[in-house]
């Protein structure tokens, strides 16, 4: 079961009320980031990886808080990059970043102070974003010019011209922040982040992680707090094989390929996609909704058999899984379908983070939908190496 008291992890798509006290998921692997939410929030951190937190009032709206792993961000050394153009003018996160940023033509402003809250200690930066006129990019409909500075992971933020806030850069034990609160709001938010401490399990995919993310063939390896309280054990099964982690959701990948082999969903945070000319894109929560259903164990196996656009190559059928029992089937869609992958495709399901597993004309993937912890997992395997993969799955607590 669920540990009783556990912080709610809050993933991107999802709304924080104020007041309410939730989990930063994988900011850091070796403890716990929470925040508080000075008012009614949600989070849009999509598809931006590992290390990155983004907190805003709406979907449309400039961000209250952004927080970054130091090790995924990166200084932008062209303030006029509007991160379309790749690869993009950046550099690693300097050891004195603040320095960095003070120093910068756009900023015309800073005052630095020392700050110690929450188990962290580290350095605030109050700046100023000075008029651009002949550098920056139109990052807002009708509103200021802005300038790329830092990279908050794959989050590029621009700093409009007139604005102010505070730039942190935060330590505890070997984990370094950078977070920014471009308002009273946000510099609450910021100044209510906690940190809790707790040892890397020896097998802990952190590591591998912070290398890249290649994996050793026959090596077993822990993805933590995957499903609330609960790791997710697996052994890498081939050689070259790597992985890619993010909130809600995890994808191993053979060498040299850019499919994930197999991938893993938080059930909490996937739908059954009622109809199947839908294309979902984040944010999924936008304005009229999207055509979704819940999605169990129970459930999935009645939505695979109806499923109009999809044909049901083998199953649904028991399906183990670590342990867990669940439901698969094999789906293979033939014909037409939404222009948006290499062949006409359909989205089965979606997450609401933003990750879609699509189904293309002619190629079968394999869903299995089980529960953890009373919390429903997805998989989906792409081809033999994924089977392999899942017949390695233990969960942990």
């Amino acid at each position: 079961p669920k540990p009783s008291g556990l912080l709610r992890q809050v993933f991107p798509g999802q709304p924080v009320a104020g007041g309410e006290q939730v989990r930063l998921p994988y900011l850091v692997l070796d403890g716990d980031i929470a925040v508080t939410a000075p008012d009614s929030l949600v989070s849009t951190g999509a598809l931006n990886g590992l290390g990155v937190a983004v907190l805003r009032t709406s979907f449309d709206s400039p961000d209250v808080l952004a927080a970054s792993n130091a090790l995924v961000s990166q200084i932008v050394n062209d303030p006029s990059w509007d991160g379309k153009i790749e690869p993009g003018p950046t550099a690693a996160v300097p050891e004195d970043a603040l320095a960095w940023f003070a120093a910068q033509p756009a900023v015309t402003s800073s005052k630095l102070s020392d700050v110690s809250f929450g188990g962290f200690t580290g350095r605030r930066l109050d700046y100023g974003i000075g008029a651009l006129d002949a550098v920056g990019y139109s990052c807002r409909a009708n509103g200021p010019k802005c300038v790329s500075l830092i990279a908050f992971g794959g989050y590029l933020r621009g700093f409009a011209a007139g604005e102010t806030g505070s730039l942190y850069e935060l330590r505890s034990g070997s984990s370094r922040l950078l977070a920014v609160g471009p308002s009273a709001a946000g510099r609450k938010a910021v100044e209510s982040l906690t940190f809790t401490s707790h040892a890397l399990r020896p097998d802990s995919v952190a590591a591998a992680l912070v290398a890249g993310g290649g994996l050793t063939e026959g090596t077993t390896y822990t993805v933590p707090d995957f499903v609330d309280g609960m790791h997710v054990q697996l052994r890498s099964t081939g050689p070259g094989q790597r992985i890619q982690l993010e909130p809600g959701w995890f994808g191993i990948y053979a060498e040299g390929s850019s499919v994930p082999a197999l991938g893993v969903f938080r059930g909490d945070l996937m739908r059954w996609n009622t109809d199947p000319g839908f294309l979902p894109q984040f944010p999924i929560l936008s304005p009229g909704g999207a055509p979704q259903r819940a999605l169990t164990v129970g459930g999935f196996g009645a939505d695979v058999t109806t499923a109009a656009a999809t044909q049901v190559a083998e199953g649904p059928s028991a399906v183990d899984i670590g342990g867990t029992t669940g439901v698969g089937a094999k789906l293979l869609h033939t014909g037409p379908g939404l222009d948006h992958c290499e062949k006409p495709c359909v989205a089965p399901m979606f997450s609401l983070s933003g990750r879609v597993p699509y189904l293309q004309d002619g190629i079968a993937r394999r869903f299995i939908v089980t529960e953890v912890a009373g919390q429903p997992v997805v998989f989906v395997s792409n081809s033999a190496t994924g089977d392999a993969l899942l017949a390695t799955f233990a969960f942990v607590s």
